[in-house]
């Protein structure tokens, strides 16, 4: 066995080339997914689907930036 036979092609472990308009067109077909809070209703607040009347199970929208900012002490911390 040669060197070449015992190393795998340097392309058989990636993922395969997605251009962002296929992968933004993917997310969009999919849905907005949410990872919980684990707080109700914080989960409601930034639900994108928050609407008045619906119980909607929210949280944080996977592929979203969601920024945490408040005055020191108020507990920002304990969400990371």
């Amino acid at each position: 066995m040669t060197s070449e036979e015992a190393q795998p092609s340097p392309t058989s472990h990636r993922l395969p080339t997605v251009s962002a308009s296929q992968a933004l067109q993917k997310l969009h077909a999919r849905g907005a997914r949410t990872v919980s809070t684990g707080i109700t209703q914080l989960d409601k607040v930034l639900s994108p689907l928050s609407l008045p009347g619906h119980d909607v199970s929210g949280g944080y929208t996977r592929g979203k930036v969601t920024e945490v900012f408040g005055p020191s002490g108020v507990g920002k911390t304990a969400f990371g």
